[in-house]
């Protein structure tokens, strides 16, 4: 078996992909577009270094695994949605969302390998895309595929990505006078990622970044790979309060040194009562109000477990759990698709 026999396989599954109904275009155009690369190599097999054949044959797999993710009618349309309204926030416009889901309780979020920055160098020959799409994977339980609430942790995730892509826990532990002793460095670089996650989320949904903590993650103490509970609701709550906090100042200079965006409120609290009360999805107004459902409906649907009045007389709370949950798709969904419908595209 040889590298160029492992590539022409993937083409072939890259095709099966291009080929479901559940891809989106940006997606589409970067399969096409690795579908080009491939092609490419096959005509010059003789003419690539086997190392970089090996290179490649590796990434592609990554990418291939990335796509396969998201073309399933499991792919949580209404999750992703959301989250991609996070990540343009951080100018990241051309990284794609694709999905994993899991069979154990675990969230996370893995880059791809960056095939364009790579392929620039290593086959000149090959004229890159227009448009170069990087993927991020998010994975999260399956269980959850079709209860947004539940997978409100994946902002958490993707503060995460935004941290470690621009390393700005890095640099404040760098700016750290007097910095840790050296056998406690990547404690303290653990702790803070931790954090930046939390204030991340937090700009997006606010309070419910932490309030999930004591259910996922238990009133744990300092441990070498996370801060104490109790201590990562505080900075969240002081972030949310505007209570000054020195972990949330010195965030905020290192952002700003990386001339990214400062950490703030991006959410708006839609009014779910008069729609949820009749059974009926939201009409959104604002990306803000995407991200903010996430926290209206939280609200209503502790109040119905409490006070399971009007419509919900009777009904069992599973059964108004899932209720709620599509609520929430389709309120997204229906400003989605409203979305493309002014813009001219369907």
């Amino acid at each position: 078996m040889f590298a160029i026999d492992d590539i022409r396989l993937i083409k072939d599954q890259l095709i099966k992909i291009k080929r479901s109904s559940y891809f989106e275009k940006p997606l589409l155009e970067h399969s096409k577009s690795l579908i080009s690369l491939i092609e490419h190599i096959d005509q010059n097999e003789s003419a690539i270094d086997p190392r970089i054949m090996m290179e490649v044959r590796r990434i592609l797999f990554s990418e291939q695994m990335f796509l396969s993710g998201s073309v399933s009618g499991e792919v949580p349309y209404e999750v992703v949605y959301s989250l991609k309204q996070a990540l343009s926030d951080w100018g990241h416009q051309n990284d794609l969302i694709t999905t994993a889901l899991l069979d154990d309780q675990n969230f996370y979020f893995l880059p791809s390998k960056g095939i364009w920055r790579f392929v620039q160098n290593a086959i000149p020959s090959f004229q890159l895309p227009a448009t170069q799409y990087s993927l991020i994977q998010v994975a999260f339980p399956r269980l959850y595929r079709t209860k947004p609430l539940f997978a409100i942790p994946l902002y958490h995730e993707l503060g995460h990505f935004i941290d470690i892509t621009n390393r700005v826990s890095e640099l404040v532990l760098l700016s750290s006078n007097p910095g840790p002793p050296a056998n406690y460095r990547h404690i303290v670089l653990n702790h803070l990622r931790e954090h930046f996650a939390d204030l991340f989320a937090a700009n997006y949904c606010g309070e419910l970044a932490t309030e999930l903590l004591p259910l996922l993650a238990g009133y744990q103490s300092d441990s070498e790979t996370h801060p104490a509970t109790a201590k990562r609701i505080q900075v969240v709550a002081d972030f949310l309060s505007g209570n000054a906090n020195p972990l949330v100042n010195v965030f905020q200079a290192a952002l700003n040194q990386r001339n990214l965006p400062s950490l703030m409120r991006r959410y708006i609290v839609p009014a779910a009562g008069s729609f949820f009360d009749n059974m009926r999805p939201l009409k959104l107004e604002s990306v803000e109000e995407i991200h903010g459902i996430y926290i209206a409906a939280t609200r209503y649907l502790n109040d119905r477990r409490a006070n399971a009045a009007g419509v919900w007389t009777g009904q069992p709370i599973r059964e108004i759990v899932r209720i709620v949950n599509d609520l929430v798709e389709k309120s997204i969904r229906n400003y989605d698709v409203t979305q493309r419908w002014n813009s001219g595209n369907p």
